[in-house]
């Protein structure tokens, strides 16, 4: 039976059954290879043996310690993450304390300077002569340089505290390879 194209512009026909053959033959010439390589594996990994009971001791010993090296991998990993998220919010915590505190002199600092700004028009707008004029500036200069040096003390009094803790990254172990499970001789 041909099938024509759905599109109708190219003319091309191609047998059905000649697709659906080839999957086949592909899928089964695939697993083919798939499961004679797998035999080949696992008989070359397992010593044949005529007693397979100190095979199957070995096995379980094996599978015994690669399940606690996995254990141990995942109980490291898991360690390390929990320090770290320990750390990030002791450091969040210290870093907001750090903020509002520095926010805090900040608000002073503005607060002086409205102040002054406030004193320094008052001034000007009473001055009458060019020598209170220029006290009034002076007095402003100086409480600017007393606001600032303030200021630059109390930032000064906080305690940096430092960078952030890096997340860690996963511990670089090679992974345990599972034993192979011996098979039965006929």
């Amino acid at each position: 039976m041909l099938q024509t194209s759905t599109t109708g512009k190219d003319l091309e026909k191609e047998p059905i059954m000649n697709k659906k053959l080839s999957k086949v033959v592909i899928a089964a010439a695939s697993s083919a290879l798939l499961m004679s390589g797998f035999a080949g594996a696992a008989s070359a990994t397992v010593p044949a043996a005529k007693n397979p009971k100190p095979a199957i001791s070995q096995y379980k010993a094996a599978k015994a310690e690669y399940r606690l090296s996995i254990k141990t991998y995942k109980a490291t990993n898991k360690n390390a993450v929990a320090q770290y998220k320990v750390a990030l919010a002791a450091w969040k915590e210290a870093n907001k304390a750090l903020m509002e505190a520095r926010a805090a002199v900040m608000a002073t600092f503005r607060e002086a300077m409205k102040a002054a700004q406030t004193t320094r028009d008052a001034a000007l707008a009473a001055a009458t002569t060019d020598e209170e004029r220029t006290a009034a500036e002076a007095a402003y200069s100086a409480a600017v340089k007393a606001a600032t040096a303030a200021k630059k003390a109390q930032l000064a009094q906080l305690t940096p505290i430092g960078t952030p803790p890096v997340k860690p990254k996963k511990v670089k172990v090679t992974k345990p390879v599972q034993p192979v499970k011996p098979t039965k001789q006929k």
